[in-house]
């Protein structure tokens, strides 16, 4: 099953292009595109980033949420630089660009 990368959210409707990169000092990298639900999508639209952060977080312990943001705000970053074109509606094979 396919999710937002961004939240999650099983309800995946758009596919952003986006070139391969590493995410420096930890062992993550992302190829190909995103998936993105309706609100993250909006998100990116808006280029609420800080939303965007926060919203990617909304489901993880108290926590963890303060601590991880910093990350997150860092990996979006990376994301919008390596965005390739608008949103496509995603494909209904659960295979995203």
């Amino acid at each position: 099953m396919i999710v937002c990368d961004f939240c999650c959210s099983p309800e995946v409707l758009w596919s952003y292009p986006a070139a391969d990169f590493h995410v420096d000092g930890a062992p993550l990298a992302s190829e190909g595109g995103w998936a993105a639900c309706h609100e993250c999508a909006a998100l990116i639209e808006a280029d609420d980033r800080e939303g965007l952060a926060r919203r990617a977080l909304a489901t993880a312990p108290a926590f963890m949420r303060e601590r991880c943001l910093p990350f997150m705000r860092a990996l979006h970053a990376r994301f919008f630089q390596a965005r390739r074109g608008p949103a496509r509606p995603a494909p209904s094979t659960g295979v995203h660009a």
